[in-house]
């Protein structure tokens, strides 16, 4: 499962990274990024500090969470939290366990990479209007399916490592 996760995760990072630099021509120089409530655009940035920054948001950021998750467990113990830790984590289960909890971290990682993505999509049709105006249905589907994707990914979590008595 551990390498099926790392596999799509990466997958995915490159698939969005290739979806994010193939559409950045159809931004404006000037790239609208921050929206007020009214969903009139209230700040932006040249497209190359955009591009820098949803690429950033899309690739380097997963990627930390993904090592911080998966890597660190293997180098110290107490970097690890879990429900039930002493438990997991007792020499008998210690490989499964530090194997799941790479698998989450590839999962989560997943996750982050398809939000960034989606919110460069957003941020795409945003600003095929003039003035551009954040497409607030678009926009509150993306965020609704990110949290209850993420919720999701913590009750998985939290069902893997209960207390098994």
């Amino acid at each position: 499962m551990r390498r099926l996760s790392l596999l799509l995760f990466v997958t995915l990072v490159i698939a969005s990274s290739a979806y994010i630099v193939g559409t950045i021509g159809q931004l404006p120089p000037r790239v609208a990024m921050h929206f007020g409530g009214a969903g009139q655009a209230n700040g932006s940035m040249p497209r190359d500090g955009y591009l820098l920054f949803i690429l950033g948001f899309a690739t380097l950021f997963p990627l930390f969470i993904v090592a911080s998750i998966a890597g660190l467990p293997l180098i110290t113990k107490r970097g690890v939290k879990l429900p039930n830790r002493d438990y997991w984590l007792a020499p008998l289960r210690r490989g499964e366990t530090l194997a799941s909890v790479g698998a989450f971290g590839g999962w989560l990682g997943c996750l982050l990479t398809v939000f960034a993505a989606a919110l460069h999509y957003t941020i795409l049709e945003a600003n095929t209007s003039v003035p551009p105006q954040l497409p607030a249905p678009l926009f509150w589907s993306v965020l609704g399916g990110f949290f209850a994707a993420i919720l999701s990914w913590q009750g998985l979590f939290y069902l893997r490592f209960r207390t098994p008595y």
